[in-house]
């Protein structure tokens, strides 16, 4: 199949598709399902990116065209969703290629369960791009080139168990094999690696668990209290641990948690609390392994003018052990690391145009991110996105600065059906 040969399967389907559908309409309802919704629907989209100071690699940061089918339909109770893109892929040698993000089945087991089998995306807790027991998959490359914002959230192979109840409700998720992120690797963007200094490798040579994951929450509404207590045992989500063999793996993970979300004035306050066990290294002596870590979220966001809504956080992270400190994941040696964020969202224009602002700061690691993005919907199908990714800091080493070769400035153009 040559390059665009996915890309134009899909859309031939899609227009098949779409044909069958104005056939049926045009006949009337004698003709056509009880339904009225619409089964098929997606998009196709052209992405192109730009490195602004590149010193490594390739100066493009993105350049794609994707498209994207999904269909959901109900048989005999059972509701089942299918979500998939096709894209073709300038940057990467193996340009042409396609991702199932949601093929799923949800199960009725009586009134008060549901069972949801097969590849979903999953989320929980209350930060807004900061994730303390949301620990399931998240795509990290796309989060830092332009990517619409659904893309940060990668799909999980899971079988996930709902109980609802008056008062309290239960949600189990089990991964027969672990999702890891898709975590910042050289392919596409550069990064620091100790002993190295910052670089863009062609890959990396990392262990990968083969094992299970398995997540839990307990939620429910205390008058106007939104309340969750959390539990996970799996792996942290990118391979943070070096092995004799000097591979890259993911270690052991343990997280307890709890957030609360509430009204407060005019706005919405929020917290979240977690506790990070590294199993593979409880006393906190290998300095390849992460150590064990609590983390304390805070968050308000409120509508300040019509239009215009802020939004604050900040995350502070208490590492345990740290006269063993790790090799990789905390070059700045600190004890308390402290994150701020900012989020400011206005829209105009009959709210056809929606600009957004967020910056992540670390004052311990004086290193900053922006992210600045305006969107246009012109109608019900066409959109446009112009953005920009900066990272700067003051040592190469720490997490915001390593990245700062990679500044760059996206375009989206969309077309939805």
């Amino acid at each position: 199949m040559n390059k665009w040969g996915l890309v134009l399967v899909l859309l031939s389907t899609l227009s098949a598709v779409k044909a069958e559908q104005e056939w049926s309409e045009d006949w009337g309802d004698s003709w056509q399902d009880t339904k009225d919704t619409q089964l098929f629907q997606g998009f196709i989209e052209y992405a192109r990116g730009q490195k602004i100071q590149p010193a490594t690699g390739t100066n493009e940061s993105l350049n794609e065209l994707r498209a994207r089918i999904e269909w959901q339909d109900t048989f005999k109770k059972v509701k089942v969703e299918f979500k998939a893109d096709a894209y073709y892929d300038a940057l990467l040698s193996k340009s042409e290629g396609g991702e199932v993000r949601e093929l799923n089945a949800l199960i009725p087991l009586g009134e008060q369960v549901e069972l949801t089998l097969g590849r979903q995306i999953l989320t929980w807790g209350t930060g807004d791009y900061l994730f303390i027991n949301d620990l399931f998959p998240k795509d990290w490359q796309s989060f830092f080139i332009g990517r619409d914002d659904e893309y940060l959230k990668a799909p999980s192979d899971a079988v996930k168990l709902d109980i609802f109840s008056k008062h309290i409700n239960f949600n189990l998720v089990y991964s027969p094999q672990f999702d890891s992120d898709r975590y910042i690797d050289g392919t596409r963007l550069s990064f620091y690696l100790p002993g190295s200094g910052i670089l863009q490798p062609d890959g990396l040579n990392v262990q990968r668990p083969d094992d299970n994951e398995v997540s839990l929450r307990a939620y429910g509404k205390l008058n106007a209290i939104e309340w969750a207590v959390y539990g996970y045992r799996g792996f942290f989500n990118s391979p943070e641990g070096i092995n004799t063999n000097s591979e890259l793996f993911f270690p052991r993970l343990r997280v307890l948690g709890a957030s609360l979300r509430t009204t407060i004035g005019a706005g919405v306050g929020h917290i979240e609390l977690g506790s990070f066990a590294s199993l593979d290294d409880t006393s906190g002596n290998n300095p390849n392994i992460p150590n064990s870590r609590t983390k304390l979220l805070l968050g308000y966001e409120q509508e300040l003018v019509t239009n215009l809504t802020a939004g604050l956080q900040w995350q502070s992270e208490k590492i345990a052990d740290v006269t063993a400190p790790t090799a990789a994941l905390e070059p700045s040696q600190q004890k308390w690391q402290n994150l701020l964020t900012l989020r400011l969202r206005h829209q105009a224009l009959q709210q056809k145009l929606t600009n957004n602002l967020f910056i992540f700061y670390s004052p311990t690691d004086r290193d900053h991110h922006l992210r600045l993005s305006s969107q246009y919907r012109y109608d019900d199908h066409w959109s446009f996105t112009l953005g920009l990714m900066w990272f700067e800091g003051k040592t190469t080493e720490t997490f915001w600065a390593q990245f700062q070769e990679n500044n760059n400035v996206y375009f989206r153009t969309r077309y939805n059906f």
